[in-house]
């Protein structure tokens, strides 16, 4: 299968060695991987900054610029549901919404598109740790797709998945942590300090925007990694 990567602002600016290990992750499944460094931003952004309008040239872009893929994957859940969802409220040119729902089966966040698409079920290499994981608000609430994302990292030779707290927003939100920095932060250092109440040597997450807010709270010592970073740091041999 060929996938193309669909890399979100976060990773592109902030955060590219999500997009490098979501890349690894794909050749690892055996998928022939394609980027297109014209992409842009989805139009998230400026949908959550209640402009809506603002986001349909970037959604028209985009569904140009994919409607022939295989299958589109990206490292990051909130851009997946834009992509998927959002652009029915956007897009205004009848035969690209056509394009638009053809293409929505085919975008995929990276660890579903491993466990749904490819069929993942054990993941080679090692990585000893311990672990536990955040799971973002813009994550399916899908129990079947969140056990076979959990499954996946579970079934990593030498990582143990501590408990998984009850789910609770890292405090991030886009456009709120921007503009109510300190209410965010603090919303932040609360779930830092849920999440390591047994002592993990990670926390795992799927969504940039997550990540990058809890490196901001996370204590000395602890690294904070995207899934697909993990999944990459196995097969890489790394420590």
């Amino acid at each position: 299968m060929t996938a193309d990567l669909f890399i979100p602002c976060l990773v592109d600016r902030f955060l590219p060695e999500v997009g490098l290990a979501t890349a690894d992750c794909l050749r690892a499944a055996g998928c022939v991987v394609r980027y297109d460094p014209g992409q842009t931003c989805c139009g998230q952004v400026f949908v959550n900054a209640g402009r809506p309008r603002d986001a349909t040239p970037l959604a028209r872009a985009f569904v140009r610029r994919f409607a022939d893929s295989e299958a589109v994957v990206g490292p990051s859940w909130s851009c997946v549901e834009m992509v998927r969802e959002g652009y029915r409220e956007v897009l205004d040119d009848p035969g690209l919404a056509r394009e638009w729902e053809a293409l929505r089966p085919r975008v995929y966040e990276v660890v579903d598109f491993l466990t749904r698409a490819c069929g993942a079920r054990n993941w080679p290499g090692r990585l000893r740790a311990r672990a536990v994981l955040h799971w973002s608000c813009h994550m399916p609430r899908d129990e079947a797709v969140r056990r076979a994302a959990e499954d996946l990292l579970a079934g990593v030779p030498g990582l143990t998945l501590l408990p998984r707290p009850p789910d609770e927003c890292c405090g991030f939100g886009g456009v709120f942590m921007a503009s109510w920095r300190e209410v965010s932060a603090s919303i932040g250092r609360r779930r830092i300090e849920t999440l390591t109440r047994e002592n993990p040597d990670l926390v795992v997450l799927g969504e940039p925007g997550c990540l990058l807010q809890l490196r901001s709270v996370a204590p000395p010592g602890l690294r904070v990694l995207h899934a697909a970073e993990v999944l990459a740091a196995s097969i890489r041999g790394e420590p």
